[in-house]
């Protein structure tokens, strides 16, 4: 059992799973079905202004119209306001503190008749007096004192002045109430309930005092009182602040509860509508009065849902998902092989998919005055799939999602038809993108599309210009935010799902790339020979029709191991000397095939994408290093003491028309250099023989590559290199097509239709073959 899992965990792992295909598939179907309108729903998209077009709507069963939400939630609010906040007056904290001060006053009575009669006991008294004072401050009461005692009137200021005084200011303070909350968190003069015990007074909260006041109010209050007393003031503002603390007391649990009770007392309904009562007729326009009643109905219908089977609506759910993606499905199968058995690019179809069915689920509940649906960034998904894929992938995607968040949103037609134009817009502006730059162009022409749908859905419902315009104004803001969001996920998801895009290719084909600058460096003669391959190769791609780009960058990192030993190529041996005379054939066939593991290896190291290391092995495929296979064979008497694989690169085979091309337009360009003194006839014969030869040894057999396309390559080859040649190349009468075909070092080359003396049987063979195929 165990080993049963692990097999079929492994199954599901490889990139071209069956089951892991399915996985993704139904994964994605049950979680955009789950995030469709639960319970039932009117089946139609009934907005204000538009004709009804179905039969005549008559009630199913009698239900309440419920209030327009947003009119509804406004009540409510407006009832909340009208209630007032609650403040709770304690009168024992102001009794308290008067209390208090009282007993204060009498201590510092005590203290300063006493003073000289027991100091013992002063001090006592004083290490547990409630207030510190300064030396000055008790000068100034000793003062008031003594001269209250002396019978000495001091401007009328005495000790019993400054006690009924401070006590009066307190007790008025307390009196007109001292809240425990700063006014500023209310309105100005904003009315509140003031209560003691069963007795409730609505007033200004303007006539309260909070506590950041009240030191000011009692200094001036002072001020006022004693005039130019300064030292007195002081110490009986001092005092006042000391026995001064809110005593009424801000209630934010009772208010939320009375606003509660409010809110609630606000009817969720206008009325009702009885069962077999019609609704609207056919051929008439939607009123705002209707659709309230259509509303209440579809809400109706969903409360009812709790008496439905929830797994047979939620089949049909997943049905109606599942019609929706099986048409990309079905797309993909048949017209886009290379995405559906790679495993990878379907997850990451089904990701953006998915990712945008949330947004649009999310638009749902955010409840804002604002036309959210507009929002939902269905041209940014766009945009993506058609930079990483195709365009044609993209349009379908962008059906299938606007049909999706259309059933997501209750089959609202009017977002499902405005994203298909947004998101058919941007594909068009990233269809023959070169830089990653021109994503932002798309700008103009999604707020376009946008526009053209809201301003026609507009018009034919007659919807005021205040709707129109929050509409576009929504709109425009996502077709900033759309391409910001591609320009920043593309590198991201290049990197995760090790995809290689247009935008990819198009900055590794900059022949200042560090891999290429370093080429052109240690290695000038491959990298010139990489360049007139990548031109020759690009060319006959887009003949064919296959991807010009890729093979392009392909062609132009093919030889890149290289490098490593860049005096043992041909190529690079300009003024030294051929280290190949002093090597065994087998040692030089080692050192040439090597640049094949060189190659990968450097590509890693600089994190090219796959799909051009791809090359590197494939433009060789599996042939024979045939200047060196030859010379072993001319060594060795018996041929049987030759191990032929030592003489072969490690392949694979080209599996793509691109390694296809390139691996010809390598063997071509180089023997093309090679003829002497060339022409047209000589260039033809040359390039149409070794197509022949690769044919023939079974070099292109995985690559897709047919007949059709090997005479288009060999024009665009024929094409490019008599432009490149052209004023080297003579134009004789008659030139012998036998003399054309000079050796090369890399490739097993036919010399001529006459077989030479002690040649290998096979060969003869292979070569009367060649003779025989016609590719004209």
């Amino acid at each position: 059992m165990r080993q049963k899992i692990v097999y079929f965990i492994r199954q599901i792992g490889a990139p071209d799973s069956l089951a892991a295909k399915w996985l993704i598939f139904i994964a994605l179907v049950v979680v955009v079905a789950l995030m469709f309108p639960q319970g039932l729903s009117v089946e139609s998209d009934y907005s204000v202004g538009i004709i009804w077009t179905e039969a005549d709507l008559y009630a199913p069963f009698a239900f309440p119209i419920y209030k327009n939400e947003r009119e509804y939630e406004r009540e409510r609010e407006l009832a909340a306001a009208k209630v007032y906040k609650v403040f709770e007056e304690n009168a024992y904290i102001a009794q308290n503190s008067i209390d208090s001060l009282r007993k204060f006053f009498d201590l510092i009575e005590k203290i300063i008749d006493r003073k000289k009669e027991n100091e013992q006991e002063i001090e006592s008294a004083l290490s547990n007096f409630p207030l510190p004072l300064r030396e000055s401050e008790w000068q100034t009461l000793w003062l008031l004192r003594n001269a209250e005692r002396q019978h000495r009137n001091v401007q009328h200021y005495t000790f019993e002045k400054l006690r009924r005084d401070v006590l009066l200011v307190v007790n008025g303070l307390y009196l007109q109430g001292i809240i425990d909350v700063r006014k500023s968190q209310f309105k100005e003069n904003e009315l509140i309930a003031r209560r003691k015990k069963t007795l409730e007074q609505i007033i200004p909260i303007s006539k309260l005092y909070d506590v950041t006041e009240l030191g000011k109010t009692v200094q001036q209050t002072f001020i006022t009182g004693y005039k130019a007393e300064n030292d007195t003031v002081s110490v009986a503002t001092k005092i006042a602040l000391s026995f001064l603390s809110p005593n009424v007391v801000y209630q934010k649990e009772q208010t939320d509860r009375e606003v509660q009770f409010a809110t609630d007392l606000v009817p969720r309904t206008l009325g009702a509508v009885s069962e077999g009562e019609r609704i609207i007729a056919k051929k008439e326009r939607i009123t705002p009065e209707i659709q309230l009643r259509l509303d209440s109905l579809k809400k109706a219908k969903e409360e009812r849902g709790a008496g439905i089977n929830a797994y047979v609506t939620f089949l049909g759910k997943g049905l109606h998902v599942f019609a929706v993606v099986w048409i990309l499905a079905m797309y993909l199968f048949l017209f886009r092989k290379r995405i559906y058995h790679d495993n990878r690019k379907l997850i990451l179809i089904g990701t953006l998919l998915l990712v945008v069915s949330f947004i649009a689920y999310l638009t749902v509940f955010i409840a804002v005055p604002l036309p959210l649906r507009f929002l939902i960034v269905v041209p940014a998904m766009s945009m993506l799939i058609g930079i990483i894929f195709d365009s044609r992938v993209a349009f379908y995607s962008t059906v299938v999602i606007s049909l999706l968040i259309a059933g997501i949103r209750s089959n609202d037609y009017g977002i499902a038809l405005a994203s298909l134009v947004a998101g058919s817009f941007a594909i068009y502006t990233v269809r023959d993108i070169k830089k990653r730059t021109q994503i932002f162009r798309s700008i103009i022409y999604i707020f376009l599309g946008y526009s053209t749908a809201i301003l026609a859905l507009g018009l034919e419902r007659y919807e005021s210009i205040e709707t129109i315009g929050n509409q576009l104004l929504v709109a425009s803001f996502n077709a900033i935010l759309s391409p910001i969001i591609t320009y920043g996920i593309l590198i991201f998801i290049e990197k995760t799902f090790s995809i290689s895009t247009e935008l990819t290719l198009v900055d590794l084909s900059d022949l200042n790339h560090p891999l290429l600058k370093e080429l052109a460096h240690k290695a000038p003669g491959t990298f010139h020979h990489s360049v007139s391959v990548a031109t020759l190769s690009a060319s006959a791609a887009e003949v064919i029709g296959a991807n010009a780009t890729l093979t392009y960058v392909g062609a132009l990192y093919h030889d890149i191991g290289k490098m490593v030993n860049s005096d043992s190529f041909v190529e690079n041996q300009i003024g030294s000397e051929n280290k190949h005379r002093a090597m065994s054939p087998r040692k030089s066939a080692r050192i040439i095939a090597s640049h094949v593991d060189d190659g990968i290896k450097l590509a890693r190291e600089y994190h090219l994408p796959e799909s051009v290391i791809d090359f590197i092995p494939m433009h060789h495929g599996t042939m024979h290093i045939g200047f060196f296979y030859e010379k072993a064979m001319r060594q060795k008497k018996n041929a049987g003491e030759i191990d032929e694989n030592d003489y072969r690169y490690p392949g694979p085979k080209p599996t793509t028309k691109e390694t296809g091309i390139v691996l010809l337009a390598d063997g071509i360009e180089a023997s093309t250099r090679a003829i002497v003194e060339p022409t047209v006839e000589k260039i033809e014969a040359n390039i149409e023989s070794l197509i022949k030869f690769r044919l023939l040894e079974g070099e292109l057999d995985e690559s897709t590559l047919n007949l059709r396309d090997l005479t288009r390559i060999k024009e665009s080859f024929l094409k490019i290199l008599i432009g490149i040649h052209h004023s080297r190349l003579r134009y004789p009468e008659k030139e012998s097509v036998e003399q054309v075909m000079p050796q090369q070092p890399e490739i097993v080359q036919p010399k001529s239709k006459r077989e030479k003396p002690g040649k290998h049987a096979s060969e003869q063979r292979l070569q009367r073959t060649i003779d025989s195929i016609d590719l004209k």
